[in-house]
């Protein structure tokens, strides 16, 4: 996946993409995260897979959807 999509869409919300993350459950798309200087969260509930995942270094290696909203209200 190319980082371009991500930094069109940041640039058209006005947002730095250091201000945003991005969530995916595919090595492709942390691996477009981090070309984007953008955060990463790996999802690992459908699709995702840690073995495949972590070893991209993504930013966050979440299990369920309710970590993303905990980390918002941190």
């Amino acid at each position: 996946m190319s980082p371009i999509p991500l930094l069109q869409l940041a640039e058209k919300l006005n947002l730095k993409p250091s201000d945003c993350f991005y969530v995916g459950d595919q090595p492709t798309d942390i691996q477009a995260t981090h070309a984007a200087n953008m955060t990463s969260i790996a999802a690992l509930w459908g699709e995702g897979k840690k073995e495949r995942l972590f070893p991209l270094n993504p930013t966050y290696l979440f299990d369920s959807p309710s970590q993303i909203v905990t980390l918002l209200l941190n």
